[in-house]
């Protein structure tokens, strides 16, 4: 059996009533297949010069696999399947299941950054956001301006929330961050 070819189109391995199973596979992610609505997948169809969907990460420390193609305009750019699919002008998309090769619109939502890092697995075992488990206690800690700010160790996760959540409103209303 000859070697496998990923310059190829995608192909639907399966088709079920309303969504589809798409093979976005390359040498390095050969089990790749992304979820996608039907009509969504019809409309990728007819994107004039665009290039195989494949399977990608967004960066080198991520675990999760997005499907990404190149849309061959005037210079050729990767684009974001979600980003096809739910356009406008927010700056993030949510994959609610945590899965980034799932494009079904059920599964997508509009976002901040903020709403985005908050819904990241494997931050710690904190339901709140900017509170994570470190060395035998709560740690709090902000990040602004991508610098991150320690605010501080708790023995009790509420009270770790609640310095996150000061120090945020601080930040938001005066400009400044107490604690650090």
């Amino acid at each position: 059996m000859g070697k496998k070819s990923y310059k190829r189109e995608n192909k639907i391995l399966v088709e079920h009533d309303t969504w589809l199973e798409i093979d976005v596979s390359t040498k390095k992610y050969p089990e790749a297949v992304m979820f996608i609505d039907k009509d969504d997948w019809e409309r990728l169809q007819n994107i004039e010069n665009r290039g195989r969907i494949c399977a990608v990460r967004q960066s080198p420390g991520d675990n999760t696999l997005y499907a990404h193609c190149s849309i061959n305009d005037v210079k050729p750019k990767m684009k974001q399947v979600h980003r096809l699919i739910l356009p406008g002008d927010h700056k993030e998309t949510d994959h609610e299941n945590h899965n980034g090769l799932d494009n079904r619109r059920s599964n997508l939502k509009a976002c901040t950054k903020r709403q985005n890092q908050s819904n990241r697995l494997n931050q710690g075992v904190s339901e709140y956001v900017g509170v994570c488990w470190d060395k035998q206690k709560w740690r709090a800690r902000i990040q602004i301006n991508k610098k991150l700010y320690h605010l501080g160790y708790f023995e009790i996760e509420q009270e770790a929330s609640e310095t996150y959540q000061k120090a945020l409103k601080n930040w938001n209303e005066h400009g400044i961050l107490p604690y650090t």
